[in-house]
């Protein structure tokens, strides 16, 4: 998934919407990711820290892991599929 500097979803990948749920370019990520922790996460890359988050989902079932890394261009990186 790939977001812009006005934290706006651009690309977003089947894993993504799978993830998150459907239609998801276009939208806020504070409305997409809904998740305090990997907000936090991006903040960080944001500010050049390299950030690894693993959240549980569904009782702890899944395992969810994202990478963010800092960005020099206008779209910032969020998650692979």
């Amino acid at each position: 998934m790939l977001a812009d500097r006005d934290d706006i979803v651009r690309v977003a990948n089947p894993a993504a919407s799978r993830l998150l749920g459907a239609a998801l370019a276009g939208r806020r990520l504070v409305e997409v990711i809904r998740d305090h922790e990997m907000l936090e996460a991006l903040d960080a890359a944001r500010r050049g820290q390299d950030t690894v988050r693993e959240m549980e989902r569904d009782g702890g079932r899944r395992v969810l892991r994202a990478a963010l890394l800092p960005s020099p261009l206008p779209v910032l990186p969020l998650m692979g599929g």
